[in-house]
């Protein structure tokens, strides 16, 4: 009997032990667990914040953009009531709707005229849509790209790629008259002399173009009204798809049509010893 009972003092302690192994076992387990579950959730609800806050950004940004639109339309719409001569210069026609709040929102200066640009743009194109004036057709090819660049929001990383791609319209009716390829070289020369040179020293590339290719000096009879004048004048002066001057990024760098015009002016009247 006694021996019997030593036998189960011995048998029982270790299965106490085993006991107890187990609920540590399970203990841990659980904690673990519950640990396990707490750090998903506060990963999922970092997740969550990040993912509302990018949704709050995105529409600070969309809110941002639209705003931009809003202001840039009320300032084309101030231009189409007030009188603006869109053959004319930004620094006279700025002098006009000055003191209209509006001017306002568009912050610089340099802002104000890249957007009258724009608007000077489309109301020349839009005339020159309404006439049947054949001498349009005679524009020289380069003359669209040209105006397209000029127009565009230029900043120093802008390529002539990314003035394609925001202007499909128009790029289809110039691939028609150009070559993918000579396009890019053109662009690429124009966009470099926009971005580092001042109206000033565009007006001296120009004039270097015209001197370098023998152009001719001929009397400057009539003024700029539409891009009729322009081609007249350039035929009289012998620059025609024929000459290299019209493929020259250089002639194309006062930007429009009534700028080159007054740079052949100004350069017609210099070389008689005259001032514009």
């Amino acid at each position: 009997m006694k021996r019997k009972r030593d036998e189960e003092e011995q048998v029982m302690p270790n299965t106490r032990t085993k006991f107890e192994k187990s609920n540590l076992v399970e203990g841990y387990s659980s904690s673990e667990e519950e640990s396990k579950t707490e750090s998903e959730i506060e990963i999922k609800s970092d997740s969550e914040n990040e993912d509302d806050v990018l949704k709050e950004l995105l529409e600070d940004i969309d809110a941002s953009e639209d705003e931009i639109g809003n202001k840039e339309t009320q300032f084309f719409e101030l231009l189409d009531r007030s009188n603006i001569d869109c053959y004319s210069c930004w620094r006279l026609e700025a002098k006009k709707i000055s003191d209209d709040p509006i001017f306002y929102n568009i912050p610089t200066d340099v802002e104000r005229e890249k957007l009258f640009e724009q608007w000077c743009y489309g109301k020349l194109h839009s005339r020159e849509e309404e006439t049947t004036q054949p001498q349009l057709a005679l524009a020289l090819p380069y003359h669209d790209l040209a105006e397209m660049i000029c127009c565009f929001d230029i900043q120093s990383n802008t390529i002539y790629k990314d003035i394609r791609k925001a202007n499909k319209k128009m790029v289809r009716q110039i691939d028609e008259k150009i070559s993918k390829n000579e396009q890019e070289k053109f662009g690429t020369k124009l966009l470099g002399i926009l971005k580092y040179h001042d109206d000033a020293s565009c007006q001296g590339l120009f004039e270097q173009v015209l001197e370098e290719n023998g152009v001719d000096r001929v009397d400057v009879n009539t003024s700029f009204e539409t891009l009729a004048d322009l081609v007249d004048l350039e035929r009289r002066m012998g620059i025609t798809t024929e000459n290299s001057v019209s493929r020259d990024a250089r002639y194309f760098c006062l930007r429009n049509a009534s700028r080159r015009f007054a740079g052949l002016e100004r350069w017609v009247k210099g070389g008689e010893g005259g001032q514009v």
